[in-house]
């Protein structure tokens, strides 16, 4: 099995024992990449496996009578029920466009060759909605195991940065690559920051539904939350709420300005580059650095904020950044699901 340290390198084992517990370390169980595991991998698990129930949770204030809405779903025509939310129709449905969805809605509402459908699909409109809440906490779901697949990345990509060949014969030491290959895990550790970000924005727009309820379905409802993201937090109730990503801390504070660095300025670094150590004919360690940071804030001087004085490495800080944020996502879910949607 091929482990990744915190050091930035790899080592085969056959068995766990053989694993240095003193640093960081993923593990991968065999080829597949989505096979691994690390310390604090279990809370990933756990926040998946909480999520899900936050399907029955939004069921349950929309769905009158389940055996009724069993009936009505197994007859809701495929093309209202799952087109526009992703590539999960078969081939030919999946061509179809938002103007012939729209057609084929009106038609179905109105015309009356659809008479007898209709009659038997009385809750078609919420139907219809609760799928689209459904198809929200699905994305939630998807990013959660993006972010934490891009966590991994950054440990993966740095070993793949930087490899001594035949005409490295240079002298032990410490050493800097700035090169297309190093640039590669400035893009991962951005891509972490922004998967992290969307996680707060999908938070906010599944907590706002949960406090606003829907009562009128003679016209399929918009979504209030659809054109909302993590800055429109504050009208919510759990806005603020201790040890929950609302809660505006240096962790949360860190992933917010991180992100808004990248979108806005279009990279963390203005010259990515990867550290290396050399002893011998091997790198011992690869690191690339974070810029300084104070109580979640890039440190800034007039017009510049990206200084690297303190020294501080990724490979060091992210696992501790990765395993607060978890535990806050985790506490979120229990919070909502404790107080039945923040009603």
């Amino acid at each position: 099995m091929k482990v990744y340290l915190q050091n930035g390198v790899t080592i085969e084992v056959d068995t766990f024992s053989q694993i240095n517990q003193s640093q960081f370390y993923i593990l991968f169980l065999s080829d597949d990449v989505t096979s691994y595991m690390y310390p604090g991998h279990d809370l990933l698990e756990t926040i998946q496996d909480k999520l899900a129930l936050v399907y029955d949770l939004i069921d349950d204030r929309y769905i009158l009578d389940h055996d009724n809405w069993s009936r009505e779903l197994s007859n809701v025509p495929i093309t209202l029920y799952s087109a526009g939310l992703g590539s999960i129709l078969g081939l030919d449905d999946n061509g179809i466009t938002k103007d012939e969805v729209e057609k084929f809605y009106c038609n179905f509402c109105q015309n009356p060759k659809y008479e007898y459908w209709r009659s038997i699909l009385p809750d078609l409109n919420r139907i219809l909605f609760l799928n689209d809440i459904h198809a929200m906490i699905h994305s939630l779901q998807n990013i959660i195991e993006a972010f934490d697949m891009s966590f991994v990345d950054v440990y993966l990509i740095l070993v793949e940065t930087v490899k001594l060949t035949e005409r490295d014969d240079f002298a032990d030491g410490e050493y800097r690559e700035s090169s297309a290959r190093a640039r590669k895990i400035s893009y991962a550790i951005e891509n972490y920051f922004i998967k992290a970000n969307a996680v707060l924005d999908y938070f906010c727009k599944l907590c706002l539904e949960l406090q606003h309820r829907y009562d009128d379905f003679s016209k399929m409802p918009k979504l209030i939350s659809r054109n909302k993201t993590y800055g429109n937090r504050k009208s919510l109730r759990i806005q603020q709420i201790k040890n929950t990503i609302f809660e505006y801390d240096e962790i949360v504070r860190l992933i917010v300005n991180i992100r808004n660095q990248v979108i806005h300025n279009g990279s963390l670094d203005s010259t990515p580059a990867v550290f290396y150590r050399k002893k011998g004919n091997e790198i011992v360690e690869r690191y690339a650095l974070f810029p300084d940071i104070t109580a979640g804030h890039l440190d800034t001087w007039i017009n510049r904020n990206r200084f690297y004085g303190k020294y501080i490495k990724v490979n060091d800080i992210l696992p501790d950044i990765h395993r607060k944020f978890c535990k806050k996502i985790l506490y979120t879910i229990d919070y909502i699901l404790k107080n039945n949607g923040i009603s």
